[in-house]
């Protein structure tokens, strides 16, 4: 595994995690990887699950023994569905931005092709020969979800069970809003739902392990299940893209291995509250009778020469647990508004049960 414990006691628990990403110029072999570590880029939002799990699952590349390569298989397609939604949300959120502030966007010959057949494919969308900003939003959720159809047709997934489940989460939630939704909006909750069982899915194909944890439990509960199962992936309003203001550098200069620990003053108020996105809790304390947590953003690089760079934020345990609990989608999409989070697995009740053939 590529953490190890940096500090245990009766009241805490907290991890290093190695920086960077194994070389994938050389090859897994079988036994302890003891492959170079090299610089691992950051990512967007809309893959952060994928790469907040690459911390703590097997990883593989692209030379392996001839045991690994049925894992390895199972790592490049869901490696290159991540990059598949990449592109095309970096892609139509430029374009989107240029548009809503009355400018010319500025493409490469590889986005201008990407966003020329986008438009052809989705022509019906478009009404009047207007492309509007809520028909490109249309497009980017409706192809990520083709995207995801394409990920499980290559696995040994019943494709009629996932489209019938995909249908009854999307309905619920509709019902739950109201019928008068836009296609954008419509293709939204239905990506949502699918993207949700895909990362169950993820959990599952890298043979991770369940993590027993609800925001409804105690500081003590969490940092029992951190010194048993290790590093945890968590959901929810946490990370800096939901704060206006930077966070600050804490002056006890207190350290996690070799990283600084950089927190939000309370009451700062949280932007974007709709949204969500999965972070990587490496620790938790008590003192006293206050909790806290310690997690890591995937959205950041990591860089083995520069270990120092990589930022650990520390919340507060009540504020972690409330800002836990969040819906995928919409604030009013109360049938994804579940209490959970992930270890090695989800902990929570999972759609997916009889997905996997």
């Amino acid at each position: 595994m590529s953490f190890k414990i940096f500090n245990e006691s009766d009241s805490s628990i907290s991890y290093v995690i190695s920086p960077g990403k194994p070389n994938p110029k050389e090859c897994r072999t079988e036994g302890c990887d003891t492959r170079s570590r090299v610089y691992q880029k950051g990512t967007s939002r809309s893959n952060c699950a994928f790469y907040a799990m690459n911390y703590i699952r097997e990883r593989i590349g692209k030379t392996c023994s001839p045991s690994f390569e049925e894992s390895r298989r199972i790592e490049a397609l869901f490696s290159k569905r991540a990059k598949r939604i990449a592109d095309i949300n970096d892609l139509i959120r430029t374009v989107i931005i240029a548009m809503t502030n009355s400018e010319k966007y500025n493409l490469n010959s590889e986005g201008e092709n990407l966003l020329n057949n986008l438009l052809d494919d989705y022509s019906w969308l478009i009404r009047g020969g207007k492309v509007s900003t809520n028909c490109l939003t249309a497009i980017l959720f409706h192809r990520s979800f083709c995207i995801d159809v394409e990920l499980l047709e290559s696995l040994d997934v019943d494709i009629d069970l996932f489209e019938k489940v995909v249908e009854e989460m999307t309905n619920d939630t509709i019902r739950q809003i109201g019928p008068k939704l836009n296609f954008a909006e419509t293709f939204k909750i239905k990506h949502l739902a699918s993207h949700r069982i895909i990362v169950d899915l993820m959990t599952k194909l890298f043979n991770l392990t369940p993590f027993n944890w609800s925001p409804n439990d105690t500081i003590d509960d969490l940092i029992q299940e951190l010194k048993e199962k290790g590093p945890a992936v968590f959901y929810g309003q946490l990370g800096a893209e939901f704060y206006k203001e930077a966070p600050f550098k804490l002056k006890s200069k207190k350290t996690i291995g070799e990283h600084a620990v950089y927190g939000w003053r309370p009451g700062q108020q949280i932007s974007n509250p709709s949204a969500g996105h999965v972070v990587l809790a490496i620790g938790a304390e008590k003192i006293k009778d206050k909790g806290y947590v310690y997690y890591i953003d995937p959205n950041e690089e990591s860089d083995p020469k520069y270990p120092q760079k990589k930022k650990v934020y520390i919340s507060s345990y009540k504020g972690f647990c409330e800002k836990s609990v969040t819906s995928i989608g919409s604030e009013k999409s109360q049938c994804f508004d579940r209490k959970f989070a992930y270890l090695h697995g989800p902990s929570r009740e999972t759609y997916t049960s009889n997905i996997i053939k």
